[in-house]
């Protein structure tokens, strides 16, 4: 019988929150659970096309699934080999008790395979009881967890967002970390379930900048834009200089080098 090691992980952009990881690369007797697992069919949306259909119409929504590998369950008979000890209220003098997850992982290679074809099932099994649109919304516009989508006034953003959250909701689905560049349509969703950056904004003279899927989105002013902190150990050579810009995402290539020698 094996046990998945898991370890704390904490993100100092989110003070105060702690995601309990497991290692499923950890070996036993030269195997880990990611050496026995398929990867399944890569079912993610293109990240391109969806930074591009983003900024198309003015009003802008972002959101994200809540736990989304959680939400997915695993099948019973699969839940051995997801097996780790945990002690009671972290007190490591006492034995600690065995458990089994019984949904998916963080770090399993499969888990994001599986869930992203568990939210296109969502569209394909309720998307008749709905808008057209938002069961297309559903399939086309998430990147895993992360929604992106642009919609031409503040009437149709406010009717596609309480339709896909209802949508998802019917299989479990929550969204959550709701932001928007209209004001009107943050006002039609309840404080807790929007993205903490919104409460910070309103305390700050600065603009409101949220990563989305990698890139830094200036939500006052619109616009894509990068942060990065150069190294300022000595002399700035070649070697750093290229450091420094691979350190960026650049999904659009807004830092390609130009091919114009004039």
């Amino acid at each position: 019988m094996c046990y998945l090691p898991h370890h704390a992980v904490i993100n100092p952009r989110k003070p105060g929150k702690v995601r309990v990881v497991f290692d499923c690369a950890a070996k036993w007797q030269g195997v880990s659970l990611i050496d026995v697992l398929l990867h399944g069919p890569d079912l993610a949306n293109s990240l391109v096309g969806m930074l591009t259909r983003f900024r198309m119409l003015p009003v802008a929504v972002v959101a994200d699934v809540q736990e989304m590998f959680h939400r997915v369950r695993v099948k019973q008979s699969a839940c051995d080999v997801l097996r780790f000890v945990w002690w009671p209220n972290g007190d490591l003098t006492k034995d600690p008790f065995d458990y089994r997850m019984v949904v998916h992982l963080f770090g399993s290679t499969c888990s994001p395979s599986i869930a992203n074809l568990c939210l296109k099932r969502v569209a394909k099994d309720h998307g008749r009881e709905f808008d057209p649109e938002a069961g297309s919304i559903v399939l086309n516009n998430f990147y895993v967890d992360v929604s992106l989508v642009s919609f031409r006034d503040d009437e149709k953003a406010m009717k596609m967002v309480s339709q896909i959250s209802s949508m998802l909701v019917k299989c479990g689905f929550k969204l959550k970390k709701w932001l928007s560049n209209c004001q009107i349509v943050l006002g039609t969703i309840p404080e807790a379930e929007r993205s903490q950056s919104v409460e910070l904004e309103l305390n700050s003279s600065s603009d409101l900048c949220e990563r989305v899927v990698g890139v830094h989105w200036n939500v006052n002013r619109d616009a894509f834009g990068f942060k990065t902190s150069a190294k300022q150990n000595g002399n700035v050579t070649k070697s750093t200089v290229l450091s420094t810009i691979c350190s960026l995402y650049d999904t659009l290539v807004f830092f390609c080098p130009s091919h114009d020698n004039r």
